[in-house]
């Protein structure tokens, strides 16, 4: 049977992962974000297996993970937008011109119909 104490521990380690990533959007730190990304994917995965007495036991926690994770979100909107506002203005000072999209050797990425992307999932 799945734990009071194995539920609370999720919830901390949920908080904790949530606290780095707004460390990492307050940052504007993309590469910590993309390196990120996969352990907040698998605690995401495994939070919905907690029974709800656990999380009714553990309610106050809960609240907090929740309001944590709507804080990001609202982070993540604005540095979206940010990011948004950033590529108009640079396609304004450059006459429209696309822009490209690079890896860290300098080499750019470029979908497979041969464009450039600009876009990548957070």
């Amino acid at each position: 049977m799945f734990e009071t104490s194995s539920a609370k521990r999720r919830l901390k380690e949920a908080l904790s992962l949530l606290e780095e990533e707004r460390k990492l959007l307050l940052k504007g730190d993309l590469t910590g974000l993309f390196r990120f990304e996969e352990r907040r994917e698998r605690l995401i995965d495994l939070l919905p297996s907690i029974p709800r007495a656990a999380l009714q036991a553990n309610e106050a926690l809960v609240k907090k993970v929740r309001d944590t994770a709507r804080r990001n979100a609202r982070l993540l909107e604005a540095f979206i937008e940010g990011v948004r506002a950033a590529e108009a203005r640079i396609r304004a000072l450059t006459g429209g011109k696309a822009l490209g999209a690079y890896r860290e050797d300098g080499s750019r990425i470029e979908d497979e119909s041969g464009a450039m992307t600009t876009s990548r999932r957070l």
